[in-house]
């Protein structure tokens, strides 16, 4: 149940990090459009950063305290557990089936649109 927990909290920094990011790009798109200063705090960080990280970061601290949260992560949690993972083996030659057909209709697209581009451009000059 701890070694469970530990995982659930990393999900949420991992979770709160993209967040904040996303945040910070809304935040950029204000200060450029109205022209407000950004200044750096401590040479480093722009203030915009520091903002977007302390609000999503509070936020986050107190939704993941509500009880339903906190179960329901359990329990998402417990259902990955229960998945049987492929092995190595499996995920590559899985992986190389997936290339191999994105590259064959990579292909065949391409030959299509070529046709219909003739087909149009045959159309057009006549």
């Amino acid at each position: 149940m701890e070694n469970d927990k530990k995982w659930i909290y990393l999900s949420y920094v991992i979770a709160t990090l993209i967040l904040s990011w996303v945040v910070n790009q809304f935040l950029l798109l204000f200060v450029n459009y109205f022209r407000v200063s950004n200044p750096m705090l401590l040479e480093v960080l722009p203030a915009s950063a520091v903002v977007s990280l302390v609000a999503v970061s509070v936020f986050v601290f107190f939704y993941t305290r509500q009880a339903k949260v906190q179960n329901y992560s359990l329990e998402v949690f417990q259902e990955l557990r229960k998945v049987t993972w492929p092995t190595k083996k499996t995920a590559y030659l899985s992986t190389i089936v997936v290339v191999i057909t994105v590259i064959f209709m990579a292909v065949v697209l391409g030959f299509f649109d070529w046709m219909c581009t003739s087909f149009v451009n045959f159309i057009v000059r006549a």
